[in-house]
Parts: C-alpha cells; sequence; structure tokens
C-alpha cells in the first residue's frame, strides 16, 4: 500500500511515459526502415495517409510497432551510440504480445514507452546516391562472387548479380541472384552507421525463407539497379 500522493505521481508517471514523443533519434531511424522496407519489401499502405507507431526503449535496443501494416522494427546502439535499425518484418500478433516478446528476449528493463505519428507522404521518398552505390557494391561484392564460384553453373545459364541504387540512409543491403532472368535469391547485408557489412545477414529464396511479393517486379525495373554484373560480362 502506498501514500495517496506516492500512487498518483506512479500513475502520472505511466500515463506520460505511453503518452511520450518518440526520441528524435529513435524517429529518425524508424522513418529511414520504414523508407528502405516499403521500396524494397512491401508495398506502402493503402487508404491512410500516417502510419501510428509506438514502442519501448531498453537499456541499448528500442522496439518500435507500426500500424497498418503490423510492421515491427527492432533497434540496437550503434558504435557512435546511434539507434541502428537491426531488423523489419511483419508480424501476425498484436502490440501486447509483440512487445511482450521483445522484452523477454532482451530481459532488459524498460526506460521509457513513446509513440509517433509518421505520414506516408514523408515516408514516399527514396533519395538514391550514385557513390554510396558504387562503394556498397564493391563492399559486397568479393563476397558475392564467391558464392557464384561455389555454384555449379550450366553455361546455358545465365547468372547475373543485381547491385542496387541505395539512399545513404538505407538501414539494408541486398545483392539479387538471377538466372535466366528470374530471381533466385536475394542477399541482404547489414548497414552500421552508414557503412555496409561484407558478410551477409540473410538470405531470402523460394525453398528456405519467404522472398518479398515484388521481388520479380523489382529485378526486371531497370530504374533500381547500379550495376547488372555476371560472370565474364557487365551491362
Amino acid at each position: 500500500m502506498c501514500v495517496v500522493r506516492v500512487c498518483l505521481t506512479l500513475m502520472m508517471t505511466t500515463a506520460l511515459g505511453l503518452r511520450a514523443q518518440m526520441p528524435e533519434s529513435i524517429q529518425h531511424a524508424v522513418l529511414n526502415g520504414l523508407r528502405w522496407y516499403f521500396h524494397w519489401m512491401q508495398l506502402l499502405p493503402a487508404g491512410t495517409e500516417s502510419m501510428e507507431c509506438r514502442g519501448l526503449e531498453l537499456n541499448a535496443s528500442d522496439f518500435v510497432y507500426c500500424t497498418p501494416g503490423m510492421v515491427t522494427l527492432e533497434l540496437a546502439d550503434s558504435p557512435r551510440h546511434a539507434p541502428n535499425v537491426e531488423f523489419i518484418s511483419i508480424t501476425t500478433e498484436e502490440y501486447a504480445k509483440a512487445v511482450n516478446w521483445f522484452r523477454e528476449l532482451h530481459g532488459a528493463d524498460v526506460r521509457q514507452n513513446f509513440r509517433t505519428s509518421i505520414r506516408l507522404r514523408d515516408i514516399m521518398p527514396y533519395n538514391t546516391d550514385e557513390e554510396r552505390s558504387k562503394s556498397w557494391m564493391e563492399a559486397t561484392s568479393t563476397f558475392m562472387a564467391s558464392t557464384l564460384r561455389g555454384r555449379s553453373i550450366d553455361n546455358r545459364h545465365i547468372v547475373d548479380l543485381l547491385f542496387p541504387l541505395v539512399s545513404p540512409d538505407d538501414p539494408a543491403y541486398q545483392v539479387y541472384l538471377t538466372v535466366n532472368g528470374r530471381v533466385e535469391s536475394i542477399w541482404e547485408f547489414r548497414v552500421i552507421d552508414g557503412k555496409v557489412q561484407n558478410f551477409k545477414r540473410w538470405v531470402y529464396d523460394e525453398p528456405h525463407h519467404s522472398m518479398p511479393s515484388r521481388a520479380q517486379a523489382f529485378a526486371d525495373d531497370p530504374g533500381r539497379w547500379y550495376r547488372i554484373v555476371a560472370e565474364n560480362r557487365q551491362r
């Protein structure tokens, strides 16, 4: 049992925490994450002008849940102590279950709860950078070339690596591997503090993982790619 004044203070603090505006640094990371996600993974939600996002901040990580679409983002502090989007995915769980799973996974105390509204017109812009596209291609090309060397390739097949045009604030980098023009796999690399890592984080392919529904349409769109490279030819 507690003194009435103390109880009221705790109740007010909790209520304020639930209504607290998302910290600017987290909101910036979430916005860039959503821009990348809706450029490369899914279509923007229809019939709405904004996404409502809420979440919580732990000691060194954050969880954000945005609707419509039930998009979840997991963030962690980068070496420069800036929020870095580690994962973006769709969940089938409601907020309460999704956030409890995140808390149990990390086992840390909640520092604050927050929420914000992000307009779709702010998510839509995706500004590419050729220099960044070139440097990220160079950083991952050795890894991807070794991947090709480890494959048994029928000489009758045309195997291409598609290196994308990227935005400098992208939280991830994806290289497409196509065979005779059809997407066979997508190799995803982490980006930390603006630098792409030279080892894969994830591979999307039909047998093992869910290929993005619009992957083939993206591969067929020449405006999305910085360069398309095959074993002994380039175009």
